[in-house]
Protein backbone atom coordinates (compact mmCIF):
# COMPACT_ATOMS: atom_id res chain seq x y z
CA UNK A 1 0.00 0.00 0.00
CA UNK A 2 2.67 2.31 0.86
CA UNK A 3 4.87 1.71 -2.41
CA UNK A 4 1.63 2.19 -4.11
CA UNK A 5 0.98 5.70 -2.88
CA UNK A 6 4.87 6.47 -3.02
CA UNK A 7 4.40 5.47 -6.72
CA UNK A 8 1.26 7.86 -7.25
CA UNK A 9 2.27 10.94 -5.50
CA UNK A 10 5.93 11.06 -5.48
CA UNK A 11 7.58 12.51 -8.58
CA UNK A 12 11.41 12.39 -9.85
CA UNK A 13 13.38 15.39 -9.11
CA UNK A 14 13.77 17.19 -12.45
CA UNK A 15 17.94 16.87 -12.25
CA UNK A 16 17.38 13.21 -11.97
CA UNK A 17 14.97 13.15 -15.01
CA UNK A 18 17.23 15.39 -16.88
CA UNK A 19 20.88 13.39 -16.08
CA UNK A 20 18.43 10.17 -17.23
CA UNK A 21 18.10 11.61 -20.64
CA UNK A 22 14.12 12.62 -19.93
CA UNK A 23 13.85 16.28 -20.51
CA UNK A 24 10.43 16.12 -21.48
CA UNK A 25 9.62 14.18 -18.40
CA UNK A 26 11.73 17.02 -16.32
CA UNK A 27 9.51 19.26 -18.00
CA UNK A 28 6.60 18.27 -16.75
CA UNK A 29 8.34 17.44 -13.40
CA UNK A 30 8.81 21.36 -13.82
CA UNK A 31 5.04 21.66 -14.37
CA UNK A 32 3.67 19.51 -11.51
CA UNK A 33 6.08 21.15 -9.08
CA UNK A 34 5.05 25.02 -10.36
CA UNK A 35 1.49 23.86 -9.92
CA UNK A 36 1.82 22.26 -6.29
CA UNK A 37 3.76 25.71 -5.22
CA UNK A 38 0.73 28.01 -6.91
CA UNK A 39 3.50 29.40 -9.41
CA UNK A 40 1.96 27.37 -12.46
CA UNK A 41 1.15 30.81 -14.30
CA UNK A 42 5.46 32.20 -14.24
CA UNK A 43 6.37 28.98 -15.39
CA UNK A 44 8.25 29.68 -18.67
CA UNK A 45 11.02 27.06 -18.52
CA UNK A 46 11.83 25.90 -22.53
CA UNK A 47 12.54 22.16 -23.07
CA UNK A 48 16.26 24.36 -25.15
CA UNK A 49 17.14 25.44 -21.71
CA UNK A 50 16.85 21.92 -19.78
CA UNK A 51 19.30 20.76 -22.67
CA UNK A 52 20.99 23.54 -21.71
CA UNK A 53 21.33 22.48 -17.96
CA UNK A 54 21.80 18.82 -18.97
CA UNK A 55 24.83 20.01 -20.91
CA UNK A 56 26.19 22.20 -18.19
CA UNK A 57 25.57 19.57 -15.65
CA UNK A 58 27.35 16.79 -17.52
CA UNK A 59 30.49 19.08 -18.25
CA UNK A 60 30.61 19.84 -14.36
CA UNK A 61 30.61 15.66 -13.76
CA UNK A 62 32.99 15.24 -16.25
CA UNK A 63 35.33 18.14 -14.51
CA UNK A 64 34.47 16.54 -11.14
CA UNK A 65 35.90 13.11 -12.23
CA UNK A 66 38.73 14.47 -14.02
CA UNK A 67 40.03 16.62 -10.84
CA UNK A 68 38.87 14.07 -7.89
CA UNK A 69 41.98 13.07 -6.33
CA UNK A 70 42.39 9.25 -5.63
CA UNK A 71 42.42 7.71 -2.51
CA UNK A 72 44.23 4.73 -1.15
CA UNK A 73 43.85 3.04 2.33
CA UNK A 74 47.43 4.55 3.23
CA UNK A 75 44.79 7.65 3.30
CA UNK A 76 42.82 6.14 6.45
CA UNK A 77 45.10 6.56 8.72
CA UNK A 78 46.81 10.12 7.41
CA UNK A 79 44.33 12.16 9.96
CA UNK A 80 44.09 11.27 13.98
CA UNK A 81 40.49 11.15 13.68
CA UNK A 82 40.26 8.46 10.84
CA UNK A 83 42.98 6.70 12.33
CA UNK A 84 40.99 5.69 15.20
CA UNK A 85 37.54 5.36 13.60
CA UNK A 86 39.31 3.30 11.05
CA UNK A 87 41.33 0.65 14.05
CA UNK A 88 38.05 0.70 15.75
CA UNK A 89 36.43 -0.72 12.79
CA UNK A 90 39.11 -2.82 12.15
CA UNK A 91 38.95 -4.32 15.98
CA UNK A 92 35.65 -4.78 15.91
CA UNK A 93 35.09 -6.69 12.49
CA UNK A 94 37.98 -9.03 13.65
CA UNK A 95 36.05 -9.25 17.10
CA UNK A 96 32.75 -10.18 15.35
CA UNK A 97 34.21 -12.44 12.77
CA UNK A 98 35.65 -14.58 15.60
CA UNK A 99 32.77 -14.85 17.63
CA UNK A 100 31.01 -15.56 14.52
CA UNK A 101 33.48 -17.99 12.66
CA UNK A 102 35.15 -19.27 16.34
CA UNK A 103 32.12 -22.04 16.91
CA UNK A 104 32.51 -23.02 14.22
CA UNK A 105 36.08 -23.93 13.77
CA UNK A 106 36.29 -25.13 17.42
CA UNK A 107 33.48 -27.45 16.41
CA UNK A 108 35.31 -28.33 13.18
CA UNK A 109 37.98 -29.97 15.39
CA UNK A 110 35.52 -32.78 16.74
Amino acid sequence: MILVATYIFVIDTPMDLITRSCPSSALIAFEQIARINGRYSNHTITLMEIYDIKNKYQKKMEKDRTDSPHFTFKDLFNYSSLKTITLALIFLHVCTSLSFFGPALILDKF
